[in-house]
């Protein structure tokens, strides 16, 4: 489950000072050491994971699972909660006869742009405080008539739903996904029907920012997501495009968020920064479940398209990454 590149690492001890009176007992080993302790095994003792994915799993994962806005990634604009480490010497030093240790390799740390560790050594200032998540808000995709939460998936009693990258032998299912909604009319320009074939060729043309990832229930695949690369030339590399896609016959039932939020996950993976999305004008409901991940509007283009018999307005809408 550690491996699964959407699993996020935590820890269930509670805060307890280094300097507390020995009265109040003794803490678990993990209250000083337990990311310590993560990073050392899967990194530098095992090297399951790459340094910067183990670092992902304690910060921008759980702090985006959360609903953290400006927290757990070094950006501009954001809280500066920082660690400065030496990652060959990170090693959990904590133990269950002498719990109060300080972890090794750690020099430096920030809390709110305030130091509060300087060489090793802890100093007295306390500058941190209570991190409540904000209210969820809903999506525009409800589950049986009533509005999801985002940020959870769907309750299926008895049915598991998964995420995993598309393989070229998964072009038939994408094709058959894609093809409902070319045939239904509201949300693509897409007017001739996809084969197999002109799906494969196209897993196959794939840069290596760039995937279809298929959201599956006990084995069937119930819809897809995109990215795809969005300009051309090297100044539009952090630049994207997303796009959601669901069987007709699961939509309203919370799947669509749940590929996003797996979208938006590898879109941070891959170092994109600005992510694009076009939609039909008219389709209000797409437009505000985008909204309900921080997208906003860029604008409309007008009659850009021509389908169902009529000029089509787009609305071209935008989501910087930096300000999630």
């Amino acid at each position: 489950a550690i491996l699964w590149e959407h699993s996020i690492v935590c820890s269930d001890s509670w805060s307890y000072p280094v300097n507390a009176p020995r009265q109040i007992g003794t803490p678990h080993p993990r209250t000083f050491g337990a990311f310590t302790r993560f990073l050392q095994r899967y990194t530098l003792e095992t090297g399951r994971l790459p340094f910067g994915q183990a670092v992902r799993k304690i910060t921008s994962q759980p702090a985006w699972w959360l609903g953290l806005r400006r927290r757990g990634s070094i950006r501009e604009g954001n809280y500066a909660d920082l660690v400065l480490l030496d990652p060959g010497r990170v090693q959990e030093r904590a133990t269950f006869d002498d719990p109060r240790q300080l972890s090794q390799g750690t020099e430096y740390l920030w809390v709110n742009g305030t130091l509060v560790l300087e060489k090793g050594a802890l100093l007295d200032r306390l500058p941190g405080r209570i991190l409540r998540k904000p209210p969820a808000r809903d999506s525009a995709l409800g589950t049986q008539g009533r509005k999801s939460q985002r940020g959870r998936p769907p309750s299926k009693s008895g049915n598991v739903l998964s995420i995993r990258d598309a393989e070229p032998e998964d072009a038939a299912v994408i094709a058959e996904i894609y093809n409902e909604s070319i045939a239904a009319g509201d949300a693509t320009m897409d007017d001739q029907l996809k084969t197999e074939s002109d799906i494969r060729g196209q897993i196959e043309g794939f840069g290596p920012r760039e995937c279809y990832l298929l959201l599956e229930r006990d084995g069937r695949v119930l819809g897809w997501g995109v990215i795809k690369s969005f300009g051309e030339g090297p100044a539009y590399r952090f630049c994207c495009e997303t796009s959601v896609y669901l069987r007709r016959s699961q939509i309203r039932r919370g799947y669509g968020s749940f590929i996003k939020r797996a979208l938006l996950e590898r879109c941070r993976q891959y170092d994109y920064r600005h992510l694009a999305a076009r939609i039909f004008a008219s389709n209000r409901a797409s437009i505000e479940y985008n909204k309900t991940f921080g997208y906003r509007m860029v604008g409309i283009q007008k009659e850009i398209g021509f389908k169902n018999g009529k000029w089509q307005d787009v609305a071209v809408m935008e989501l910087v990454l930096e300000d999630t």
